[in-house]
């Protein structure tokens, strides 16, 4: 996992966790970067937020639509107190 300050999270990769992960958006403010990450499990797809790197919240859900729903939510809030994307962390979906 990576240690705050090294980079962004490329969208739509995977990323090494204990269960691997795709970033849907990554945004950032005063240094400081949140990233909503989807893990896929059996039963069950997880939304969690990393900060700066860090397992902050999740969420599990039953479906994709419910999911991204709840991750546009997360980001316009976001955007409303300031937080940015650059052209590498616009949505690949939701």
């Amino acid at each position: 996992m990576r240690e705050r300050g090294e980079g962004r999270f490329p969208i739509g990769t995977m990323i090494l966790t204990p269960d691997h992960g795709t970033v849907l958006w990554a945004l950032r403010s005063r240094g400081d970067e949140v990233a909503a990450v989807v893990r896929l499990y059996r039963a069950a797809l997880e939304l969690t937020y990393l900060w700066n790197g860090q397992d902050h919240f999740s969420q599990m859900f039953e479906n994709e639509d419910a999911l991204l729903a709840a991750a546009r939510e997360k980001r316009q809030e976001l955007e409303a107190n300031g937080w940015k994307a650059d052209s590498a962390s616009a949505p690949v979906r939701g």
